[in-house]
């Protein structure tokens, strides 16, 4: 029985290390990319403005809507010259004014701040949209051609 056992655990071994030098095959240099949200969330906001460039802000606005356009919990919205939103995942966002979302939390007040053509971070207490549970949002907001665009992460 002992000799079976051993047969079998040598065997299982074999596998795996035949497995794990498969799976390296053409990747012996393969590194594992870490994303860092910050930088990623401003890439984002880079990607919109570069897309609204090329195809207008309808279209922009409707790629923004779909769900192609998010990433894990990262997804662009676009607010127009009046302050309402175009864009959003957050469905219920559309058309109000980004001026009047109300307070967080912890009662800050969100939307009530400049916006600047260079970019400027948000941070505001908010509910993850994936736990649910309450959390920091670090949210990115370039203003260009009047339109905001804007991208988070949460913690």
């Amino acid at each position: 029985m002992s000799l079976v056992l051993a047969t079998i655990a040598v065997a299982l071994a074999i596998a795996a290390v035949l497995i794990a030098l498969n799976a390296r095959d053409g990747d012996d240099d393969a590194e594992v990319a870490t994303v860092e949200p910050n930088a990623y969330t401003v890439s984002m906001v880079d990607e919109a403005i570069r897309y609204y460039q090329a195809h207008g802000w309808a279209e922009t606005a409707e790629y923004y809507l779909s769900p192609f356009s998010v990433d894990g919990t990262w997804h662009v919205f676009m607010v127009n010259p009046e302050d309402r939103f175009v864009a959003s995942q957050d469905q219920a966002l559309l058309g109000h004014s980004i001026r009047n979302l109300g307070r967080d939390y912890r009662g800050n007040r969100w939307g009530d701040f400049e916006i600047p053509q260079s970019g400027r971070w948000v941070h505001s207490h908010a509910w993850h949209p994936v736990t649910g549970w309450p959390t920091v949002s670090h949210t990115w907001v370039v203003l260009h051609d009047g339109f905001v665009f804007g991208s988070a992460w949460y913690e």
